[in-house]
């Protein structure tokens, strides 16, 4: 579950850098969807890890 996270996050960070490589004036849409799909990945990998870390830190500390 971890390497699904990890990979969340690298998606996110590999599509925002992506998007200042698209061209300036023709594609500032493409600029702005690209960046919001990378805020969506990026923030379903922050979702991911504190769900991750409540379920493991009820399992191995809580015993619950």
């Amino acid at each position: 579950m971890l390497f699904v996270i990890i990979a969340l996050f690298i998606i996110g960070i590999g599509l925002y850098i992506f998007s200042f490589f698209l061209a300036q004036n023709e594609g500032l849409s493409y600029k702005t969807h690209c960046r919001n799909i990378s805020a969506v990945f990026i923030s379903l990998g922050i979702l991911s890890l504190m769900g991750y870390l409540v379920h493991y830190i009820s399992a191995h500390y809580l015993g619950i």
